[in-house]
């Protein structure tokens, strides 16, 4: 989720800026802006009462990220990422807030 929020972002600013340079050229760089660097901040081995639902998230978010073919992100409309935006960033403040409260 956060990789494809980062392409439409480059997309939107490359727009913005009026630059030529395609978000592909600069992918490497605008996936690795953001990486976490350092060791992982899960709690490591963790066991729920309840049987997982982490599939049925993963094909709703599998979903979400089908709707919007990034792999031209040149060539859709300005409308077309705002919305693509807007649904990614829902989802990940969704997927963050299901995982704090299974680890509460």
């Amino acid at each position: 989720m956060h990789g494809r929020i980062d392409i439409v972002r480059a997309e939107q600013e490359r727009r913005a800026t009026g630059s030529t340079t395609a978000v592909v050229d600069r992918l490497a760089a605008i996936l690795s802006a953001n990486a976490v660097g350092g060791p992982a901040m899960g709690s490591g081995r963790y066991t729920t009462l309840e049987p997982s639902r982490a599939e049925a998230h993963r094909r709703h978010v599998e979903a979400l990220v089908s709707d919007v073919d990034l792999s031209d992100v040149g060539s859709l409309a300005d409308d077309t990422l705002d919305h693509a935006l807007r649904t990614y960033l829902a989802e990940e403040v969704s997927v963050s807030a299901r995982r704090r409260r299974s680890r509460s």
